[in-house]
């Protein structure tokens, strides 16, 4: 039987192989269809109670005191997968919003700055290729408030997550990345978005 994990990843690789409209049509269809028409069993049940009461015995042999409570089950599961389908799908959308990345880093100290100007020199045609953009370098002076000492920072603007996703994943930067991890002791990758 699937697990939890495995329905929660089927439906994330759903979602995002689906087109939004599916998806949006999906869910209004949860919400205005499947929801209410569980709620309705409920005046059924008293429908048929009251059947049984003047004297329709056909329907003695029905577990009633399990239906309202089998009702509230659906409904509750019906509300559960609404609100994961609607947390899927904003997690979807949120991917689809260009962000910035915050990039801080600290060079080794045999020849990790020369190293890293290799890298940039050789990984910039691969960031352009997949639509990030950065201006502006800056080199930290000295922390005022609270702890911070590392040798470059910047910034790199993305159309959205999967633009990056694809450089990180793309043969050709793989095959220079060794580059970024010869030159730096540590660093920061730290996802921004504007207000």
């Amino acid at each position: 039987m699937p697990t939890p994990r495995l329905f929660r990843r089927g439906m994330l690789a759903w979602v995002r192989d689906t087109p939004r409209p599916t998806v949006n049509v999906l869910l209004a269809s949860v919400n205005l269809i499947f929801i209410p028409a569980v709620t309705c069993v409920n005046p059924l049940i008293l429908n048929h109670l009251e059947n049984f009461m003047f004297g329709n015995t056909t329907t003695a042999n029905l577990p009633w005191e399990k239906i309202p409570g089998i009702a509230l089950l659906l409904v509750a599961m019906a509300s559960i997968i609404t609100v994961g389908f609607q947390a899927i799908s904003a997690q979807e959308s949120a991917t689809d919003e260009s962000f910035f990345m915050f990039n801080a880093l600290w060079f080794k100290e045999d020849g990790g700055a020369a190293k890293y100007t290799e890298y940039l020199q050789a990984a910039g045609p691969f960031v352009a290729k997949h639509g990030g953009k950065s201006d502006d370098s800056y080199i930290p002076e000295g922390a005022i408030i609270g702890e911070f000492d590392a040798d470059l920072v910047f910034m790199v603007e993305w159309p959205n997550f999967q633009a990056f996703t694809n450089l990180v994943q793309d043969p050709k930067y793989q095959a220079i990345s060794h580059l970024r991890e010869e030159a730096i002791r540590d660093s920061l990758l730290i996802r921004f978005r504007k207000l």
